[in-house]
């Protein structure tokens, strides 16, 4: 093991931006999975596929066109380099081409392919189960008539959420006043659907049960947390 204790800096440094690449990407991949109410990241193969192609990428591009295999002086210029143009800023760098010698290339064609392949495979392990649920809330929904006291909870819940990080694009408020003034059933609970799949999955159980008959659902679907959640 020689050489790992003459190689440990530089490969430190290397990890920082796929160490950065990896939080800034979690956020992206946590929200394409919100629909997804059984999803457990650290039970996914396709997670961990993601999860080595957003640490490796833009590490194996820092050691590279950094040529840290001729182990550089690690000074603040290089260390900067690694958090914000290839930790942070790696999503531009995607779309740039890259030099490496004589040679250009382009390195977002093969990200994107391996990244489809991860996702593919989470979408493969999580679609039927989900799909059926999602179909089991809509069919409860459509049976009830009174949804005032869960669309004031999700409306506040929305609104707890955008004052502490703003989106000016998620306009809940609206959604669910707009949702309040259906008067088909089918279209209601269609719209509260599209409503409660923008929660959190951390808070899906305890906002479906503010809504009248979702008791069975949510003992179908989530025993344990529905025993928690008696008082």
């Amino acid at each position: 093991m020689d050489w790992l204790s003459q190689w440990w800096t530089w490969l430190g440094v290397t990890a920082i931006p796929g160490l950065f690449n990896s939080v800034v990407a979690f956020r992206e991949l946590n929200e394409k999975c919100r629909v997804l109410p059984f999803f457990e990241p650290s039970r996914s193969l396709g997670v961990w596929l993601w999860a080595v192609i957003q640490f490796s990428f833009p590490a194996l591009l820092f050691w590279v066109v950094e040529s840290i295999s001729d182990r550089p002086e690690i000074d603040l210029e290089l260390l900067a380099k690694a958090v914000i143009v290839y930790g942070l800023g790696f999503v531009a760098l995607l779309n740039a081409e890259v030099t490496i010698g004589s040679s250009t290339y382009r390195i977002k064609p093969l990200y994107d392919a391996i990244v489809r392949i991860a996702y593919k495979m989470i979408e493969n392990r999580q679609k039927r189960r989900s799909a059926a649920f999602w179909t089991d809330v809509v069919d409860v929904l459509r049976q009830q008539s009174d949804f005032a006291r869960g669309l004031d909870f999700l409306e506040n819940y929305f609104e707890v959420g955008d004052r502490i990080t703003p989106d000016l694009h998620s306009n809940y408020g609206a959604r669910v006043r707009e949702t309040r003034r259906i008067q088909d059933a089918e279209e209601r609970a269609m719209a509260l659907k599209t409503l409660i799949m923008e929660v959190d999955r951390r808070d899906l159980v305890w906002i479906l049960l503010r809504f009248p008959g979702t008791e069975d659902l949510v003992k179908k679907y989530y025993p344990r947390q529905f025993r928690r959640s008696l008082p």
